[in-house]
């Protein structure tokens, strides 16, 4: 079960005017909504920055959001907020996977790996413009319950997806290297399957390369090992699930495929220096 957070509350007690059930909704939010905690987003977001700035680590990438630019996470990512300014402004859209999939994307219009990527959009003034009145024009069809307001907001809302999907794709870096490729899909891999998957020899063998000349790339390319990105992205999702649900830890070791809770608690305290009960107590804490 998860716990409630400052916004999973907003989003929780938020009035009818404001909501499309449990699948849409267009809130204003201030620095006071974010969380304290690493947690792991269910839905698709997408948080337009109006002032102020915020930076946060989404799956391990940190990025910060400033005026003018659009932060969108997927569900399944973990978000971790790192700072963010006192007079931080900006409106959330927040979109849950069943509606998104019932508007029925073509499969060629697959955006979703280069927003894993690239978690912060610097959109153009037009289509920022655009944003913001799709933001109105969608509270005021929430707020006068029109009939058929479900079609209204799926139509609406694929409309403006399809208007920014170039702009999205067309702001992807330039060419990358070889070495920085190879990086790249190392760490997309990892991101997927480090749940069952553990030792970079399984990558490697997965992508074609020697153990030895992966880890000198990878390394050479993020700073990081090859293994650390694999602990990394383990203790991740680890902390969030500690902090941010009501799993057990037992419940926890099993999602995460460690063979015993005493294993997962020793992994766990050598990579943190605390035991993952020590750790949920002081997330309560704060």
């Amino acid at each position: 079960m998860i716990r409630k957070t400052s916004i999973i509350e907003r989003l929780a007690s938020c009035p009818d005017s404001y909501r499309l059930d449990d699948d849409f909704f267009v809130i204003d939010i201030t620095a006071d909504d974010f969380p304290k905690i690493p947690v792991i987003n269910h839905m698709y977001q997408c948080s337009v920055c109006m002032t102020g700035t915020c930076k946060s680590r989404v799956n391990l990438k940190t990025v910060v959001s400033s005026p003018g630019s659009i932060g969108i996470t997927l569900p399944g990512q973990v978000v971790e907020i790192l700072s963010v300014s006192v007079d931080y402004k900006a409106i959330l859209i927040s979109i849950s996977p069943e509606f998104m999939g019932s508007m029925g994307f073509p499969y060629n219009l697959n955006i979703s790996n280069v927003l894993a990527a690239n978690p912060i959009v610097m959109p153009s003034d037009k289509e920022n413009d655009a944003i913001k009145l799709f933001c109105e024009m969608v509270r005021r069809i929430l707020a006068r319950r029109r009939p058929h307001i479900r079609e209204i907001l799926q139509h609406l809302t694929s409309a403006m997806i399809y208007s920014m999907a170039d702009s999205i794709v067309a702001k992807i870096p330039p060419a990358l290297s070889r070495e920085e490729n190879i990086a790249q899909q190392y760490i997309n891999i990892v991101s997927q399957n480090y749940h069952h998957k553990r030792k970079v020899i399984d990558y490697a063998t997965d992508m074609h390369l020697t153990p030895g000349y992966l880890s000198s790339v990878v390394k050479n390319v993020t700073g990081k090992s090859a293994a650390e990105w694999i602990e990394e992205y383990v203790l991740m999702e680890a902390k969030a699930l500690l902090a941010s649900t009501d799993m057990t830890i037992q419940q926890i070791c099993y999602q995460l495929n460690f063979p015993t809770q005493s294993f997962f608690g020793k992994y766990f305290k050598t990579h943190t220096g605390v035991s993952p009960k020590a750790y949920r107590n002081s997330s309560n804490e704060d």
